[in-house]
């Protein structure tokens, strides 16, 4: 069986949170989105595309739900929308590269 890289629901919110914000800090500063970093983008977009669509996404946002996470941590990307809303982005933003 392959072990999860992450051991708590709380690391995986968090690093997820913090790829979410590079993207995000990156795509807020170029614009248009060269090739370069297009290229670079795809593969932290897939493995967010990848946890969203998954169900750790579903897991951490029942706890959310719960209130298992502390107050005061960062945890957009449990939002139903801020996600797919960047994913969307992306896609419409890489399409001019392809």
């Amino acid at each position: 069986m392959q072990r999860n890289r992450f051991e708590t629901k709380l690391e995986r919110v968090s690093y997820m949170e913090a790829l979410y914000e590079r993207i995000r800090e990156r795509l807020n500063k170029e614009n248009p989105v060269s090739e370069d970093l297009a290229q670079e983008l795809r593969a932290q977009i897939k493995e967010l595309q990848d946890y969203y669509e998954g169900a750790e996404w579903l897991e951490d946002f029942d706890a959310e739900q719960r209130g298992e996470f502390p107050r005061n941590m960062k945890r957009g990307i449990l939002a139903e929308d801020t996600l797919y809303d960047l994913i969307c982005e992306m896609e419409d933003r890489l399409m001019k590269h392809d």
